[in-house]
């Protein structure tokens, strides 16, 4: 088998051996890139809640993303959850992939944050305005950040006045990572050290943070930039992050759910919060990497770079819309080696249908020869029992 096939190969013309080639390698690259795709879409973790929600497949994400004009609060979004989980609840009933282990969670989640700088102090250490989320709801269900030590808050914790720090801020306060339960203070006011997480490190984060284009640093009373300040994000609940800044609108509500489809979960959402439309940006997260999505990020083009808005988007969508940028120009090229492979094999089969050897009128005679050659050999075996 193996020597026919040298054989055939060292028959093929210098042309056929450079198409058979490009053919080979070119879908090659195509399922390397859908596999990077494939890699680099699931390391998204927050782009993922409706699969660790539901393991049943049954739920969608979504994320509201709000200007400083839309004036939201916490009163808007209990609203918005009452309104819409009473319109699912009308549409699906107790259908059977409903988790009634969640309780009042059984058909949707939530989360929601909003910026602002706080200054903590440990001691004789200080780190001036850092850049912290103010955060409620199920927060770490949306962002399941890697801990070093200690956890994100529960839900039961959000009256509290605890904080949960980066890497970098413990180290600068601390020294050290293991500092649960140590009482830090900004300004005056106390604050437990719940946890310390490890920020996801891709390329993307320090940029979409502030860090490196220094939006996060702090210039101190000598002229010179606090490094300590510039990568360093911590978390807090809403209600404290408020007591210590001043009243803060909501920026981003992140939402689960189960639903019928995403589409009945986006209309839904956005006939809710109609009053909102005009100052605020809505997120399919679970549909945002397929196909279709990437298809409109590639037609936006050079208008996609253009922020128009009044929305400051939180560090994680601005590195989700990096990878957008990325996954699209992948497809593209798995495109682009899909299409000339097509070609290829296309102008392939015409050169052995042009070029065959043997044609639709020989096989019809042939199959008609052995068709009256089988009749008349079962006459002869008639005739050769009739007599008996």
């Amino acid at each position: 088998m193996l020597e026919k096939l040298k054989i055939r190969i060292k028959s093929l013309s210098l042309a056929s051996k450079i198409k058979s080639v490009v053919f080979i390698v070119l879908g090659f690259l195509a399922a390397v890139l859908l596999i990077i795709i494939n890699e680099t879409v699931s390391k998204l973790y927050d782009q993922h809640a409706a699969q660790y929600w539901d393991e049943n497949n049954n739920a969608y994400q979504i994320t509201l993303l709000f200007d400083e004009e839309a004036k939201v609060n916490n009163d808007t979004v209990m609203e918005l959850m009452h309104n819409y989980t009473k319109d699912l609840k009308a549409t699906i009933g107790g259908a059977s992939f409903i988790n009634t282990e969640n309780e009042d969670s059984s058909y949707a989640d939530y989360a929601y944050m909003a910026e602002g700088n706080v200054s903590l102090n440990f001691e004789s250490r200080n780190v001036s305005s850092i850049k912290t989320y103010g955060v409620s709801g199920d927060y770490f269900l949306f962002h399941p950040y890697e801990m070093i030590s200690g956890s994100f808050f529960d839900k039961d914790e959000f009256h509290k006045d605890c904080v949960v720090l980066d890497e970098n801020t413990a180290y600068s306060l601390f020294g050290s990572a293991d500092v649960i339960g140590m009482t830090l203070y900004a300004g005056d006011v106390p604050l437990v050290v719940k946890g310390v997480y490890k920020a996801f490190e891709t390329k993307y984060d320090k940029a979409a943070k502030g860090f490196e284009t220094l939006s996060n640093a702090v210039v101190l009373e000598n002229g010179s930039v606090s490094e300590a300040a510039m990568d360093c994000l911590i978390y807090m609940p809403f209600d404290t992050l408020c007591a210590l800044s001043g009243d803060k609108n909501i920026t981003c509500l992140e939402l689960v759910s189960v639903s019928p489809s995403e589409s009945f979960m986006y209309n839904k959402i956005t006939e809710k919060m109609q009053s909102y439309i005009s100052h605020m940006e809505i997120v399919k997260n679970s549909s945002r990497f397929g196909i279709g999505n990437m298809f409109s990020v590639v037609n936006m083009g050079a208008k996609r770079s253009m922020h128009v808005n009044k929305i400051d988007y939180p560090y994680f969508e601005n590195v989700a819309r990096a990878y957008e940028d990325v996954i699209a120009n992948y497809y593209i090229l798995v495109f682009v080696f899909s299409l000339i492979d097509t070609v290829l094999f296309v102008s392939f089969l015409h050169h052995k249908y042009v070029n065959r050897k043997i044609h639709f009128s020989t096989v019809v005679d042939k199959y008609e020869r052995l068709r009256e050659k089988m009749r008349q050999s079962g006459n002869k075996q008639k005739k050769k029992w009739e007599h008996f």
